[in-house]
């Protein structure tokens, strides 16, 4: 693994250099993906995103310690204790910084000092592909799935009618689910979810499904139709709408 910095910063640079004009400085870490190390960073991202693991990715970039050479790589899971998250297996001298990065969900660069040794690591938070559930396989949960899907997103389509839930209307998909609304709590884990869409429509099933999602953590409700259908569904809810009236959406 090696460290470059190209300065552009200079006026030279238009004249001997790339000739950018863009005035600025770029450090970039080049690393050798092989297979006899599993492609290693990306497999260790693969993995989080499999296990839809939290955690930061620390990765040594300059180094003269032996044992955390420049290019190593490794991921330390985030378990939540409450909504705060903690590191219980991040190595000396790494804790410290990787828990930071896990609380600001920022990414950082940090020096540390170890046997005398000087140690240069990157701290980048990593997130599990975002997951979106749907209620409602209509027509025009097809390019709402593609879209979806085409960020990155795992997507979640639920819907009452079994004919809607074909494979071959979303291919895209990642899990068709025919299920009732009272069938949805009891099989369905919401707290996963990072954001939901109601399109059945039909404003019975909306608030069938509604009532069965008013205890979730989900930060993101978004409904169809004018904003006076919204207050129709929510008042629906009865004292269950306070739950979740912030963070419901409408018209989404």
């Amino acid at each position: 693994a090696k460290t470059l910095f190209y300065d552009m910063r200079s006026g030279e640079d238009a004249i001997w250099g790339l000739g950018l004009g863009c005035n600025g400085a770029v450090r970039v870490l080049l690393q050798l993906l092989s297979a006899g190390q599993d492609f290693s960073p990306l497999n260790l991202l693969v993995e989080a995103a499999e296990a839809q693991s939290h955690g930061v990715l620390v990765t040594v970039f300059d180094s003269a310690h032996a044992d955390f050479p420049a290019g190593r790589s490794q991921f330390l899971p985030a378990a939540l204790a409450g909504e705060q998250p903690i590191l219980p297996s991040a190595p000396f001298p790494f804790a410290t910084a990787a828990l930071q990065t896990a609380l600001q969900q920022k990414p950082r660069i940090e020096t540390h000092q170890l046997d005398g040794q000087e140690i240069k690591a990157f701290y980048d938070p990593v997130q599990p592909p975002w997951q979106l559930l749907i209620f409602g396989a209509g027509a025009d949960a097809i390019p709402l799935v593609n879209c979806a899907k085409s960020l990155g997103w795992r997507v979640t389509l639920v819907d009452h009618r079994p004919a809607h839930i074909k494979p071959e209307r979303f291919p895209l998909a990642d899990q068709l689910l025919h299920l009732t609304p009272e069938q949805v709590a009891a099989q369905l884990d919401l707290h996963r979810f990072n954001a939901i869409m109601m399109m059945t429509h039909n404003v019975e099933y909306d608030q069938r499904y509604l009532q069965a999602i008013v205890h979730c953590r989900v930060p993101f409700i978004g409904l169809l139709g004018p904003a006076h259908r919204k207050q129709r569904l929510l008042q629906s809810l009865g004292d269950g709408a306070a739950l979740i009236n912030e963070r419901v959406f409408g018209p989404v």
